[in-house]
């Protein structure tokens, strides 16, 4: 699985106006010799993966199923996983058919070497074909194929990152929600999609 990419750009409406490590100081700052908050409780706060969606090993998860390929153990229900199938789908039918066992989805984990959670810990992230597309590789596509690719993620109107795309290092079998869970724009995809 693509653990260890750190994309080097990120879509505007994900970056959150408070880093979470801003906020645990604040929040420890509160805190008194004897454990009790000043001002009454603060309440825990909820781990977020790189694209501001919550991450847990707890969420509401919903298979997918392309072709022959399922993506273990799946993806965060309703509209990511919409446009999630929607990429699988048409991967499979535009770029190369996807396999079985070579596809994954919800991991929950932190990229490795960064204290950021991956997009797949919020179960906004999959892997197609990964075997054949391994992580740092470049070029494991032919042309026409990342024209094909392209051409998905020029539908999805932004809301979706190909792992090709990545400024630094390649992560070419990675697709990831960009915007974060009150874009309008996912919504919208999804709209456009089933319309």
């Amino acid at each position: 699985m693509c653990s260890e990419h750190i994309p080097t750009t990120a879509a505007e409406d994900t970056k959150p106006s408070l880093s979470r490590r801003t906020l645990i100081r604040g929040a420890s700052a509160a805190v008194v010799a004897g454990g009790a908050l000043l001002g009454g409780a603060v309440p825990a706060l909820a781990a977020t993966s790189q694209n501001g969606w919550p991450a847990s090993e707890k969420l509401p998860l919903t298979a997918i199923k392309v072709g022959k390929a399922d993506f273990p153990p799946g993806v965060l229900k309703g509209n990511v996983a919409v446009v999630l199938t929607y990429v699988a789908q048409q991967f499979n039918a535009h770029v190369e058919p996807l396999h079985d066992g070579w596809c994954w989805g919800f991991s929950y984990r932190k990229i490795s070497g960064s204290t950021q959670y991956s997009n797949h810990s919020s179960g906004t992230a999959i892997d197609c074909n990964a075997p054949d597309h391994p992580l740092g590789k470049e070029g494991t596509f032919t042309k026409a194929q990342v024209a094909a690719i392209h051409k998905i993620i020029s539908y999805c109107d932004g809301v979706v990152r190909w792992g090709g795309d990545y400024n630094g290092r390649k992560d070419e079998m990675h697709f990831e929600i960009n915007v974060g869970p009150s874009s309008p724009k996912l919504p919208a995809l999804v709209k456009k999609i089933k319309g």
